[in-house]
């Protein structure tokens, strides 16, 4: 029985341990859209490089790796505007590191 319990806890002890490491992904992706989407909300009434600027600024401001903040910009039609962001999130684990390439892609028609 206490093998059992003691099995049991170090199991759930490994997944909380993985989702920590792992968790920090979709929450800097939540992020980085939020922060995304404030910016192309503003894309009719500003300039592309004050939007460019502003939304570089933020993206500063969070612990992302620093490849995430080169932001890409393109304006598809006259009145549609892409921004995307291309990284690699490095997870550690105890015995190994997994590199996650993260591709985040927002589009906004004004």
């Amino acid at each position: 029985m206490k093998i059992t319990s003691l099995l049991l806890l170090l199991v759930v002890a490994a997944a909380v341990y993985c989702g920590i490491a792992f968790g920090k992904i979709p929450y800097h992706k939540y992020r980085i859209r939020d922060a995304m989407d404030g910016q192309l909300s503003l894309a009719g009434q500003l300039a592309d490089e004050t939007i460019h600027r502003q939304l570089s600024d933020k993206l500063a401001k969070m612990n992302l790796p620093a490849e995430a903040k080169h932001v890409r910009m393109r304006r598809t039609s006259p009145r549609t505007l892409e921004v995307s962001i291309v990284y690699t999130e490095t997870v550690n684990l105890l015995v190994t590191k997994k590199e996650i390439p993260v591709s985040i892609v927002e589009r906004r028609t004004y």
